[in-house]
């Protein structure tokens, strides 16, 4: 067998990063203090995006894995709820429109398919959808949802049938370290041995990496997701809407599974939404039920609040640390969307022994955080 390699979280990121080091000839150990997907790759949004990820290294990053999303779906199977039809945006005021338009505008100078809509062709790509006030839409064809628990899923199971170990409830207890390697780390399930250690735990990765005495500055990021059951199909040939409106919250999101069912959400990935209540899902509900018919009568409940793994500058944290030479740190939000891409590219750094130009903007130095 080639390297031991450990991965530390067994969400979308560190299955993905799993799913492409067993096409090779490794020795992989995937662990998780809990289950697979357990966290917010369980219950996430999963839009695959690269609209609004800004600088550009940042959207090229996104717009790749975007379109690694196709050959990825298809070597995981059918069954992870692959959609594409794009996403399509509305505002309702012209201040909200002026924003909404500047993004696009951005990301077109980027080579990003973008298509601006009046309220005529927004009627015509969806016509069910009710429309109240309208500014202008935005439609970017290229963008996609996906199942990304199903997904996770599927990576782990075709990395084990690769030969990779895959260890639930075995919580990290320290990381043993000789000069700038670690040689193993302890678990609640014993010892483990490794060549490459790899922190993809999420939110996590922060108290993990702390253990070898490196800081990953995340900021707190909670999210909240509102569920509502089975009903026919609210969209004719998109994947996901969002409406931007003016007000304490300014943007609102929905898309609907293959088996029905629809989740709800507010904010940008910046805001901090920590109310789980009912009655917020309620309201929730409420504001969609104004513009899709189908959602009439229906009742919600809302997902526990989970942390989002957010970077100070919003940005990936990807790669090999700079002091302990097998340490390799993978930690995102928007990793549905990337993981895609960041599998296949760590697997690459990893085994190749390669510095990927693209990945350079996104080194864990940039924040000079060494304590």
């Amino acid at each position: 067998m080639g390297q031991k390699i450990v991965i530390v979280g067994s969400g979308i990121i560190g299955a993905s990063i799993a799913y492409y080091l067993t096409q090779r000839e490794t020795e992989v150990t995937l662990i998780d203090q809990s289950g697979p997907a357990a966290g917010v790759s369980g219950n996430s949004f999963a839009w695959l995006n690269g609209f609004e990820k800004q600088p550009y290294p940042y959207h090229l990053l996104s717009r790749m894995a975007l379109h690694t999303w196709h050959q990825f779906a298809k070597a995981l199977g059918n069954d992870i709820d692959f959609q594409t039809g794009g996403c399509l945006f509305w505002a309702d005021n012209e201040a909200s429109a002026k924003n909404l338009l500047q993004t696009a505008k951005r990301v077109q100078g980027w080579g990003y398919t973008i298509d601006i809509l009046d309220r005529k062709e927004f009627v015509a790509l969806e016509p069910n959808i009710t429309i109240e006030k309208f500014a202008t839409g935005v439609y970017c064809r290229d963008e996609a949802c996906v199942d990304a628990k199903l997904a996770t899923l599927r990576c782990i199971e075709k990395a084990k049938q690769q030969g990779a170990k895959f260890l639930t409830n075995t919580k990290v207890n320290t990381l043993n370290r000789e000069d700038n390697r670690i040689h193993s780390i302890d678990t609640n399930q014993g010892e483990i041995d490794c060549d490459v250690l790899i922190l993809a735990a999420g939110a996590d990765t922060a108290q993990l990496a702390y253990k070898a005495n490196i800081q990953i500055p995340l900021t707190k990021s909670p999210g909240i997701l509102i569920t509502a059951p089975t009903i026919a199909p609210i969209f004719d040939n998109i994947a996901a809407l969002q409406w931007f409106t003016s007000g304490e919250v300014e943007n609102y999101h929905i898309r609907q599974y293959g088996d029905g069912h629809v989740i709800m959400g507010r904010g940008t990935q910046a805001y901090i939404d920590e109310n789980a209540s009912q009655d917020n899902a309620d309201k929730l509900l409420q504001q969609w039920q104004r513009f899709i018919p189908e959602l009439s009568g229906q009742t919600v409940k809302s997902s526990p609040m989970l942390l989002r793994p957010m970077t100070e500058d919003g940005q990936p944290i990807i790669g090999f640390d700079q002091g302990i030479k097998n340490l390799y740190i993978s930690v995102m939000h928007s990793g549905v969307t990337l993981s895609a891409l960041i599998g296949k590219l760590a697997a690459m750094e990893i085994l190749n022994g390669i510095d990927i130009e693209l990945l350079k903007s996104f080194r864990l130095s940039r924040f000079q955080q060494k304590i």
